[in-house]
């Protein structure tokens, strides 16, 4: 309901539009590949359901792990579940 309740345009953003189409139709085409190649990886390969999830889980934690390196974020972020203890439990309890 809020969004219909006033302005939606940030003050300081500034990406556009067409960026963010460009991402989501970006997001689209490489999802619309996984059913075909995980189709592909379990007649091909004989995979199991386990295995493949590993390795997906595995490439995300990756992806995840560059991204915050690459913004710069990783130190603080690291200083965090240093303080935390109970945050770095719950994050392994939750993965």
């Amino acid at each position: 309901e809020f969004l219909l309740t006033g302005p939606t345009a940030s003050a300081t953003a500034s990406g556009s539009s067409a960026w963010g189409l460009l991402l989501l139709v970006g997001f689209l085409v490489l999802d619309g590949f996984t059913l075909t190649m995980q189709e592909k990886l379990f007649c091909e390969n004989r995979t199991t359901t386990y295995n493949q999830m590993m390795y997906v889980n595995g490439m995300s934690s990756l992806v995840a792990l560059g991204t915050i390196a690459m913004s710069g974020d990783l130190g603080p972020a690291l200083r965090f579940a240093l303080a935390h203890g109970e945050f770095v439990w719950d994050a392994a309890l939750l993965s």
